[in-house]
């Protein structure tokens, strides 16, 4: 769910409502990521599902070539990206409970990623 919709219907929103703000600058409309949920991707031109795409791209490329991609495309993200994200450490299933109160209630910071060890 987001923002008290189905999250398929949440994306369709989006889609709808950039197609009346102006119908012809939407150039398509893609479904992405449906994976336990009915196409919802009826109304979309294309749909796209990472699974599908990781197998075509290994076809195209053999497995090297994506791995090295993927270690590029990596690469060049984290220097982006580096100072954006801080990752709290922690071990333990009384972590994992402060964790995931913490989460619940809103006070972990969005810049947050937190990593408990089981």
């Amino acid at each position: 769910m987001t923002g008290g919709q189905p999250v398929g219907e949440h994306r369709r929103v989006h889609a709808l409502r950039a197609q009346r703000a102006d119908p012809d600058a939407l150039v398509a409309e893609i479904a992405v990521g449906l994976t336990t949920q009915p196409p919802n991707a009826d109304a979309a031109e294309e749909v796209f599902f990472a699974p599908v795409q990781m197998r075509k791209r290994r076809q195209d490329w053999g497995r090297d070539g994506l791995d090295q991609r993927f270690t590029d495309a990596w690469q060049r993200f984290t220097g982006v990206v580096s100072g954006w994200l801080d990752l709290w450490v922690d071990a333990g299933h009384d972590a994992l409970r402060r964790a995931w109160s913490e989460t619940l209630a809103g006070r972990t910071p969005p810049r947050v990623g937190q990593i408990v060890q089981l």
